[in-house]
């Protein structure tokens, strides 16, 4: 049995915890919030961050990549245009007459499309960009990897500092759940009432994930 000594330092912890995780937390939060109104509502002049999108191009001269995996070519153009980011495609040329490759690299907010001949020994490089919305947008899905291309791999580091981001806020906001519920359980006269809202969200959410394939 635990001593009510103990349960009062448990109880002090859990709420020190609760209090620091949360505010650590906030931001990462506010963020998430905000590009999933913005994702669920595109249609809001402001958050229509597209249309407003600068677009660039420019041909610069390029030396061919020593051989290697595409991975290391790719990385090698890029140092050559002096571009950063999460490496999404590569598409090599198949014709002989035209040998190069193709590279797409992204960051949130900019996409960048290095088009390398190596006959001519040339290269173009086109970006498009995004405002702040965009770029909010952007880092609510930006993970470097899917879901239908397992062998696809995070290559940059930045890439994966966010995605240990998310999975740190996922984890956090776990704990703060549980740590709600630590502190909501030994108030007797609210338990009732904090049990109907916590099952009426599981119910919810349930029918989201179960209901609907049973309805339609």
């Amino acid at each position: 049995m635990v001593s009510p000594r103990t349960l009062r330092a448990m109880d002090a912890w859990n709420r020190k915890l609760h209090n620091y995780v949360g505010l650590f937390l906030l931001t990462f939060i506010w963020l998430f919030s905000l590009s999933g109104i913005l994702l669920n509502h595109s249609t809001w002049a402001f958050a229509q961050s597209w249309p407003s999108r600068v677009e660039s191009s420019t041909e610069i001269d390029i030396q061919i990549p020593p051989d290697g995996t595409e991975l290391s070519r790719a990385r090698h153009l890029m140092h050559q245009a002096e571009i950063s980011g999460e490496i999404n495609r590569i598409a090599p040329h198949t014709d002989e007459a035209n040998s190069g490759i193709d590279v797409q690299v992204l960051k949130p907010g900019r996409n960048t499309e290095i088009k390398a001949n190596f006959e001519t020994r040339k290269a173009v490089v086109k970006q498009i960009q995004t405002n702040a919305w965009g770029v909010v947008q952007w880092l609510h899905t930006f993970t470097g990897v899917r879901m239908n291309n397992p062998e696809m791999e995070r290559d940059w580091v930045v890439t994966r500092l966010w995605s240990l981001s998310i999975d740190a806020v996922c984890l956090g906001m776990i704990f703060l759940v549980a740590s709600s519920l630590y502190m909501c359980y030994p108030q007797v006269r609210k338990r009732n009432l904090g049990w109907g809202f916590l099952g009426g969200g599981t119910v919810t959410c349930l029918f989201f994930i179960y209901g609907l394939s049973w309805i339609y």
